[in-house]
Parts: C-alpha cells; sequence; structure tokens
C-alpha cells in the first residue's frame, strides 16, 4: 500500500510517496520539499504562500498518489478530551464490531471547543458489568459497558487552509493525524503507553504535552514557545543573524548556554504548569522527550529534569538512533500505513 503523506515541519512543508518496508520501516518512492515562512503564535506565517508550495511539493513527489492525502497537524492546531459513555442493554449480550461502533457514536455531554472541529472519536478503553478496563471487547459477554471515548479536535482555521491549498488537487479525501500520537506510536514501546505516559514534543516554535494511553491521545497541551526563541535570544543578545545564531546555539559557549538556559527554564515553567493543570498524577508516569530541537541542545533534557522532579528519557528514531526533526515527519508517515 502506497500513501502520501503531507507534513509542516518548523521550516520545510514536505509530501512524501511512501509504501510499507520491512521490519516497520518504508520506502520512499518520491518526495518533494519546500521551504516556508513556518507557524508562529499558532498561525502560518504567510498562509497565502502554502498553496503554491504545496503544489509544487506534489508535483515532485511524482506519480500514483493516489486520491487520498494524509496531514500531521502541528500541536498547536489540534486538542483532545476523553469522556464516558455508558450503554445498558436489557440481558447480557455478546458483544460485537458493531456494539463497539454505536458506543463511539452515541452522544455524550461533549462540548466541542469553539473553532474546532471533531475529526475522530476512538475508544480509549472498556470496562464490561465494571470490570477490568480492556482495550477489546469483541466477542465479552455483559449488560453493561462503560467506554472512555477520545476525541480528536482540529481548528477550523487549519482545515481551511488546508483544503483550500489542496484546491483543484486530484485528492479526493484529506485524512488529519495529530502528530503527537504519530511520535509517540513511532518512538515508544506499546508496554509503556499501555500504562499510559508524557510526551514532551519540542519544536522549532511550539512545545506540548501530549498524555498517551496505548493508541489514543488522551490530552494534550500546547504554548507558543521553542528553539526558534532561544534562537532568537541569541540573536539579539550578541547582534548577529538568525543563521548564525543558531550556529552559536547549536555549539555554544559558555555565555550562549546561559542564554539558552534562562529560555529552557520558562518552557520548563510551562509545562509544570501544564501538567498540574491536566493532573499531578501524571508525575509517576514515565515521561519521554522528542522533537530534535530542544532536545539537542546540551544539558536541556537534564535541566527539564531537575525542573519537573522526572526523570525524562530521549526518543531516538528506533531505526537510526538519531534524534532528528526528520524524526516527527517519520512518525507521521508511519501513522498514515497503519490507516
Amino acid at each position: 500500500m502506497n500513501v502520501t503523506v503531507l507534513y509542516f515541519g518548523g521550516e520545510e512543508i514536505s509530501v512524501t510517496r511512501a509504501s510499507e518496508g520491512v521490519n516497520g520501516t518504508y520506502v520512499i518512492h518520491g518526495r518533494g520539499i519546500r521551504h516556508y515562512s513556518g507557524i508562529i503564535n499558532g498561525e502560518f506565517v504567510s498562509p497565502d504562500e502554502l498553496g503554491e508550495k504545496i503544489r509544487a511539493c506534489v508535483q515532485e513527489a511524482g506519480s500514483r498518489l493516489g486520491d487520498r492525502i494524509y496531514v500531521g497537524v502541528p500541536s498547536c492546531f489540534y486538542t483532545t478530551v476523553v469522556y464516558e459513555v455508558i450503554r445498558n442493554f436489557p440481558k447480557p449480550i455478546k458483544l460485537t464490531e458493531k456494539h463497539i461502533e454505536q458506543l463511539v457514536a452515541m452522544p455524550a455531554n461533549y462540548i466541542r471547543p469553539a473553532g474546532y472541529s471533531v475529526i475522530q472519536r476512538r475508544a480509549v478503553y472498556y470496562k464490561v458489568d465494571d470490570g477490568r478496563a480492556t482495550v477489546d471487547i469483541r466477542g465479552v459477554s455483559g449488560k453493561t459497558v462503560n467506554a472512555q471515548i477520545s476525541v480528536f479536535a482540529v481548528t477550523d482555521t487549519f482545515i481551511r487552509t488546508v483544503s483550500e491549498s489542496l484546491y483543484g488537487s486530484k485528492f479526493k479525501k484529506v485524512v488529519f493525524l495529530p502528530v503527537t500520537l504519530a511520535e509517540a506510536l513511532y518512538l515508544i514501546d506499546l508496554e509503556v503507553r499501555d500504562a499510559t505516559c508524557v510526551l514532551l514534543s519540542c519544536g522549532i516554535s511550539t512545545t506540548s504535552v501530549s498524555v498517551i494511553c496505548g493508541d489514543s491521545l488522551v490530552a494534550h497541551t500546547s504554548v507558543d514557545i521553542g528553539f526558534a526563541h532561544c534562537v532568537n535570544d541569541v540573536s539579539v543578545t550578541m547582534k548577529v543573524g538568525y543563521s548564525a545564531a543558531k550556529d552559536y546555539v547549536m555549539n555554544p559557549n559558555d555565555k550562549i548556554k546561559d542564554i539558552t538556559m534562562a529560555r529552557l527554564e520558562e518552557i520548563a515553567e510551562h509545562i509544570f504548569a501544564d501538567i498540574n493543570a491536566l493532573d499531578k498524577k501524571l508525575y509517576k508516569k514515565p515521561f519521554y522527550i522528542c522533537g530534535g530541537y530542544i532536545d539537542t541542545l546540551p544539558n536541556s533534557v537534564d535541566l527539564l529534569s531537575a525542573a519537573l522532579d522526572v526523570k525524562i528519557e530521549q526518543c531516538p528514531c528506533p531505526f537510526t538512533e538519531e534524534n532528528t526533526p526528520a524524526v516527527s515527519r517519520d512518525a507521521v508517515i508511519r501513522l498514515a500505513l497503519r490507516y
């Protein structure tokens, strides 16, 4: 199976055509890449440029792209919430796929956030007749089913911008995928995710906190601060351009380290506040970090670990053991291949 994936990186847009490889890898059949103005404060800096950039990427990716395109949604453009639905039957019955579909589709006291559209509902886990939580109830007999449903919702602005940018293309269906869930499924073992874990995804302009349970995203927050802010701090302090400041940040002396550490402390404060707002019990769960930006800076992971009083594990690519921004794009491609 081939998939076509549109991915918005910190500095590049890419369209990749890929198929399943061996041992969990994938094979690239074509890829188009264009630099773009990026995302700042939860918005595209230059949305009008996206149509031309994306069309160029699509053309460069080659032919036989299919009529479906998977879009990795950057963390600042989506949210998630978990709600509960309960269904009672007159008598015990054997549960089937049809019952699962009905549970996920059942209305609940869920209020869609203003400015967002629900893209997907999926069950995190079920309990039958107040029994133990399970991720699959097919074939189980019971009278009462309690389901925890995760809702993935994307901003209307992002959906509209992407749809307009793809207007006139041959893609008949657009599938939106949350980047941080893709990262977790790609980088963190299932045994860890099943017991719930926290993923810190640190991009070029955003830092997000995602809570993962099994294959589901159950909580998510994002703040508009990231690697670019560290670079800007150095640029202003040292009175150099962005490119030179970026080189300083990646190869810092003691003065540069002091500048970036001040910004990292601010990022740690935001993460700390977000976790406390979500659930203080999360501090007892495993913490992971990825992104290939902030997490690659000297002593950054140690600083964040100390600030949160947890041990944070880095998430290198499972196949190359590298930790680069490309890992996030790879993760979205892998998730698209699972659909």
